[in-house]
C-alpha cells in the first residue's frame, strides 16, 4: 500500500515526502543510539552503586552471620529503607538459613530461591535488577546478601528522553516541511516543464518541438538528451516509412516461400488445433485442396496408431513442459493412402498474440521409411542366417563328439548284453538262478543304464543350457572334467594323448558351466585339428600330447582363474592370428566349420568378465589361454 501511495503521488509532494521522510528518519535513528547509551549508562551506575552496597553490608555483617546474630542483621538492613530503589534484601548464612531480610512491602514474598542462589552476581529482569555478593570471613565463605531494585528511575528517565524527543521531532518536522516546499520548485519545475513538451508531442506527433535548457545539472542534461531524442526520432520517422514499405516486400517474398516451399507448413490455433494457414507442400503430402484443409484439424486426419503419441506432446507443449517436439508419424490421405512425415512443432515466441498459434512443419519420409523397413527386413534375415550358421556349428561340434559319445554308451550296453546273455545261457541250460544272482545281475544292468542315462543327459542339458546368459558360481576344474569326459574318448580314437593338470585349491568363478564346457570343446577341437594338419604335412613328426590345465593367478590385486589349452600342431602365423576370433573368419575347408568357433567362445568369455588370448609360433604349437576373474 506505501508504494502504491507514494506512486500516486506528484513529483512536489514525493520530493516533500522524501525530505521529511529522510529528516524524521534521522532524528529517530539519532535518538535510538542516544538512549541505548542512556540505558546503558544507567544500568552500569545502579549495578557499580548496588554491587557496593552490597559489599559495605557484607562487611558490616561478617559478625552478625559469623556468630548467627539476627538481631543485628536486622538493624543493619533496616538502613536500606533510605535507598527508594531497593524493596527487597536478604541475608543468608552459608546453609542457606535466612538470618534477617528487608520488605519495604511487608506483603512482599521473598523472590530468592531456597538453595543459595548462584550464578552471576548481577542480573536484570524486566522489572529489578538482582545483586548477590557472597561474605567471606578469612577466605571461607559464611553468607550470602541479596538485594533486589527496581527500575523506576531508568523508567522515568526514559520517559523524560521521549518526550523531548517527540517535541523535538515535531518542530524539525515542521521546519522541513516549510523548507522542503519551496525547495522542490527548483526540480519539480524543469520537469513539469518537460512534461508538458511530452505532451505536446505525443499529442500532436511534432516531433520539431524542443526546449530551452536553463541549467547545467542532471535535469539540464535531461534537456539535452529530450532535444537530442527529438531529433533521432524525426530521423527514425523518416526511416520507419522507409522500413514499412521495405517490410511489406519482405511479407510478399515470405509469402511466396511459404506457398512455395519444399516442405509443409501450417500455422495452427492453439487451443482448437485449426488450420489458420499452410501452404501447397502440405495439402500435397495430404491430398486434401486448401480448403478442404482449412475446414480440418489434424487430428482427423492422423493415423489411429499415431493418435495419442501427437496428443500427449501437444499437451505438454500447451502446458510449457517442453518449448517444442519432433516426431515421425502418419497421415491418412484423402484416397486413403498412408504417407509418413517427419512432424516438427513450436510456439513462437514473438509477441503476445503468437502465443495463441503453433507453427506445424513436415517433410515427406515415406521412401526413408520403406527403405528401413526394407533394411530391417535384410538385417533380420542376416541374424537369422548368423543364428542358423551358429546353430550348425554347435551341431557340428557335437557331431565330432559323436564318436567318443558312441564308445561311452558301447560300454554299458555291451555289459547289459553280456548280462542278459548270461542269464538266458543259465535258463536254457538249467542252471540254478538264485534270487540273489538275478538280482546282482539286474543291478549291473540298472548301474550300466543310469551310466547311460547320465551321459545322454549330460548332452541334452548341455545343448539346451549352453545359450542361456544365467551365470552361477562353479568350479573350472569340475567343468574341465566334464569336457574331457565328453571328448576324452574322441581323442583317443584320433591316436591322440590329453594330459590334463588341474591346480589345487581353485577358487569359484562366476561363469554359465555349460558355456564354458561348449568353449573348452571348441579349443580341444582346434588342438585335435591342428596336430592332425601337422602328421599330414610332417609325417616325420611325432606329436606331444595336448595338455589342458588350470592356474591361480595372484599376480593382480584380484585373483583369477586361468584354462590355458596348449598343443604341438601347425601353429597360427602372426597374420592370421590377429583375425582368428573375426566372425566367418576360418583356415578349414567349406565342410568343415563356419569360422564362428572362436567368435563365439570370444563372446562367451567378453560376458563372463574375462579374456581370451592366443600364443603361437609357426611350426611348433599353439596355447590359448583363459582368464577368469574370482568372486
Amino acid at each position: 500500500m506505501r508504494s502504491t501511495f507514494f506512486n500516486q503521488q506528484t513529483i512536489k509532494n514525493k520530493l516533500i515526502l522524501i525530505v521529511m521522510a529522510t529528516t524524521i528518519a534521522a532524528l529517530l535513528a539519532a535518538y535510538a543510539v542516544i538512549l541505548t547509551f542512556q540505558v546503558r549508562d544507567f544500568k552500569s551506575n545502579i549495578v557499580r552503586e548496588l554491587t557496593t552496597l552490597a559489599k559495605v553490608l557484607g562487611d558490616n555483617l561478617q559478625a552478625a552471620i559469623a556468630f548467627n546474630v539476627a538481631g543485628d542483621a536486622d538493624k543493619i538492613l533496616t538502613a536500606l529503607r533510605h535507598q527508594v530503589s531497593v524493596d527487597y534484601a536478604e541475608i543468608r548464612t552459608a546453609e542457606g538459613t535466612v538470618l534477617a531480610d528487608y520488605r519495604r512491602d511487608t506483603q512482599l514474598v521473598s523472590p530468592v530461591p531456597q538453595e543459595r542462589p548462584r550464578g552471576r552476581p548481577s542480573q536484570f529482569t524486566r522489572t529489578h535488577l538482582h545483586i548477590v555478593h557472597d561474605v567471606t570471613l578469612n577466605n571461607v565463605l559464611i553468607g550470602t546478601v541479596y538485594i533486589r531494585s527496581d527500575l523506576r528511575e531508568l523508567t522515568h528517565g526514559l520517559r523524560n528522553t521521549l518526550a523531548v524527543g517527540v517535541v523535538v521531532l515535531l518542530l524539525t518536522a515542521t521546519g522541513a516541511f516549510f523548507l522542503a516546499t519551496r525547495l522542490q520548485r527548483t526540480i519539480s519545475a524543469p520537469i513539469l516543464s518537460l512534461a508538458a513538451a511530452t505532451e505536446k508531442v505525443s499529442a500532436g506527433l511534432n516531433y520539431d518541438i524542443r526546449v530551452k535548457k536553463e541549467s547545467e545539472d542532471e535535469i539540464g542534461t535531461l534537456y539535452e538528451r529530450f532535444n537530442t531524442m527529438m531529433g533521432q526520432i524525426q530521423s527514425r520517422e523518416t526511416a520507419r516509412e522507409l522500413a514499412v514499405s521495405a517490410l511489406r516486400e519482405s511479407e510478399e517474398r515470405f509469402r511466396a516461400l511459404f506457398e512455395q516451399g519444399s516442405v509443409g507448413v501450417a500455422v495452427l490455433d492453439l487451443n482448437t488445433s485449426k488450420i489458420l494457414e499452410i501452404n501447397q507442400e502440405y495439402c500435397r503430402i495430404t491430398g486434401y485442396s486448401r480448403e478442404e484443409m482449412l475446414e480440418l484439424d489434424f487430428m482427423k486426419i492422423t493415423h489411429q496408431d499415431d493418435l495419442q503419441e501427437s496428443l500427449d506432446n501437444m499437451a505438454k507443449l500447451t502446458a510449457g513442459d517442453i518449448p517444442e517436439f519432433t516426431m515421425d508419424k502418419r497421415y491418412r490421405r484423402k484416397d486413403g493412402t498412408i504417407v509418413w512425415v517427419t512432424l516438427g512443432v513450436s510456439i513462437p515466441r514473438i509477441d503476445q498474440q503468437s502465443k495463441n498459434i503453433y507453427f506445424a512443419v513436415v517433410s515427406d519420409i515415406t521412401r526413408r521409411k520403406q527403405a528401413e523397413k526394407e533394411k530391417l527386413a535384410i538385417e533380420q534375415k542376416l541374424k537369422t542366417q548368423h543364428l542358423l550358421s551358429i546353430r550348425g556349428d554347435r551341431l557340428r561340434s557335437l557331431g565330432e563328439m559323436a564318436a567318443g559319445i558312441a564308445h561311452e554308451l558301447n560300454q554299458p550296453l555291451f555289459g547289459i548284453r553280456l548280462s542278459v546273455e548270461h542269464m538266458l545261457i543259465g535258463m536254457d541250460r538249467g542252471w540254478e538262478l538264485t534270487d540273489t544272482k538275478v538280482r546282482h545281475k539286474l543291478s549291473g544292468v540298472i548301474g550300466q543304464v543310469d551310466r547311460m542315462s547320465q551321459i545322454i543327459n549330460h548332452i541334452r542339458v548341455f545343448s539346451r543350457e549352453a545359450d542361456k546368459p544365467e551365470t552361477s558360481l562353479v568350479q573350472a576344474n569340475d567343468v574341465v572334467n566334464s569336457a574331457v569326459n565328453m571328448l576324452g574318448t574322441q581323442l583317443k580314437a584320433h591316436g591322440l594323448a590329453l594330459e590334463v593338470e588341474l591346480a589345487d585349491d581353485v577358487p569359484l568363478v562366476s561363469a554359465n558351466p555349460y558355456s564354458l564346457e561348449e568353449v573348452l570343446l571348441n579349443l580341444l577341437s582346434n588342438a585335435r585339428a591342428a596336430v592332425e594338419t601337422r602328421r599330414k604335412t610332417e609325417p616325420d613328426a611325432n606329436p606331444r600330447p595336448i595338455i589342458l590345465r588350470t592356474l591361480v593367478d595372484h599376480s593382480g590385486s584380484v585373483a583369477s582363474v586361468k584354462i590355458e589349452v596348449t598343443d604341438s600342431g601347425v601353429g597360427i602365423p602372426n597374420d592370421v592370428r590377429l583375425k582368428v576370433f573375426d566372425p566367418f573368419f576360418t583356415t578349414k575347408a567349406v565342410d568343415e566349420g563356419t569360422g564362428l568357433g572362436l567368435s563365439i567362445s570370444k563372446s562367451i568369455i567378453d560376458e563372463f568378465g574375462g579374456s581370451i588370448d592366443i600364443q603361437s609360433t609357426p611350426g611348433e604349437g599353439t596355447t590359448v589361454v583363459i582368464n577368469l576373474p574370482t568372486e
